[in-house]
């Protein structure tokens, strides 16, 4: 980002409308919002349209696509609309269709079916994945580089994209409790891979680490079931929140070792996105509660390659993955010397709205995106507690 201002720049700590413009006709509702893995792009998407921003430098739309009902069908079996969508780039996306299932009956309960199909951006094309999802509906969808993680109702689906226009392959399946938030991670630059999912057990994550030899490890991270959890971009640290909402944990993904607590308020919250900064100092989480908190991450690892030549012999979380998690869990689970942190900065937001939060690409500033159509552009003091700055506000539904 450069150092010019926007004409649309406030200066209060809490959210402001700006904009004396009149009315204009009221924009379908969003179905979904997603940032890219760089912070400079995010999707926003209505049940039949597509609409790409960046927030990299200046504020603006890139593109809007209408989604045509036969672009997706390859037979005369219409309906599909759109559910959900990711984006990685400037150029590719994967959007998710949903339609009802054509045997559906009268018992009242209506069944549906979706389809994952690739969006080239630049020249606007649409086309399906060509690959049977090993579930009926898609819950939650991650693109990060050549992978893409599917979150169904019981299973997560990691698959491999070679190239663009090429058909997806399946890497690994894994089983999973009920999953309707589609709660899935996948770090961007972990090598080796590492993804992260729901375990079967309550409040349980099941990390994977895939290279030469895979690596299991599953945290027992809330007494609740888990309710939002992220990586780090080097895949290193996992941090977590269960339903109750109120407190934030980091774990080591090599060991799962619980390294920090950290306490987002009293009150049970929603809690709707959490995110680390990409050199892992930050952590910022959105919640239902209208505050978005930044928290300092006082956590030291060592390097990677020296982590990896200790793992044979000093991970035991690892070690025991083959053995059942019951018996390496039970030493990382919430040790009592911990003091839940406080968060350093905050900004105040319109109560029981969805917001997501990311660091922006510019030094000790997030990026806030609502499904009420609000972007927001911030900064906090890496030093002094205290409210954020707001920098830049618009409402992208009406651009």
């Amino acid at each position: 980002m450069d150092a010019t201002i926007s004409k649309t720049m406030m200066t209060p700590t809490s959210a402001v409308d700006a904009g004396n413009s009149p009315p204009a006709p009221k924009p379908p509702p969003l179905v979904n919002l997603a940032f890219n893995p760089f912070s400079t792009r995010f999707l926003a998407s209505t049940a039949t349209g597509l609409h790409v921003f960046s927030c990299f430098n200046s504020f603006h739309k890139i593109i809007s696509r209408d989604v045509v009902d036969a672009e997706v069908s390859s037979n005369n079996n219409g309906g599909w609309k759109v559910v959900m969508a990711d984006i990685y780039n400037e150029t590719f996306a994967a959007v998710v269709f949903r339609r009802p299932k054509d045997n559906n009956n009268s018992n009242g309960k209506t069944e549906f079916t979706d389809k994952i199909c690739f969006w080239v951006v630049p020249n606007g094309r649409i086309y399906p994945m060509g690959k049977d999802l090993p579930f009926d509906v898609v819950t939650g969808i991650r693109l990060t580089g050549e992978h893409m993680v599917v979150a169904g109702e019981e299973r997560t689906a990691l698959y491999e994209i070679p190239h663009h226009g090429s058909p997806p392959k399946k890497v690994k399946v894994v089983e999973t409790a009920a999953n309707p938030l589609g709660l899935a991670a996948v770090a961007q630059s972990a090598s080796p891979f590492v993804m992260v999912s729901p375990h079967k057990m309550k409040g349980v994550l099941q990390i994977h680490r895939l290279g030469l030899a895979e690596e299991h490890v599953c945290v027992r991270a809330h007494c609740s079931a888990v309710a939002a959890f992220a990586l780090s971009d080097d895949g290193r640290l996992l941090a977590t929140a269960g339903k109750k909402g109120t407190l934030v944990r980091i774990f080591n993904t090599s060991d799962g070792k619980l390294l920090q607590e950290l306490r987002r308020g009293v009150d049970r919250a929603d809690i709707y996105s959490i995110v680390f900064s990409t050199d892992s100092k930050w952590l910022a989480v959105s919640s239902n509660k209208g505050t978005v908190h930044v928290f300092h991450t006082n956590i030291e690892l060592e390097s990677s390659s020296k982590e990896s030549n200790q793992d044979a012999t000093e991970a035991p979380a690892a070690k025991a993955a083959n053995q059942g998690y019951v018996s390496y869990m039970k030493g990382y689970f919430f040790p009592k010397y911990f003091k839940p942190q406080k968060s350093l900065a905050q900004f105040h937001l319109p109560e029981g709205k969805i917001y997501l939060v990311v660091f922006g690409t510019r030094p000790n500033t997030i990026l806030i995106i609502g499904m009420d159509g609000r972007f927001y552009r911030c900064q906090f003091d890496p030093i002094e507690p205290g409210d954020m700055r707001q920098l830049e506000y618009r409402n992208f539904l009406y651009m």
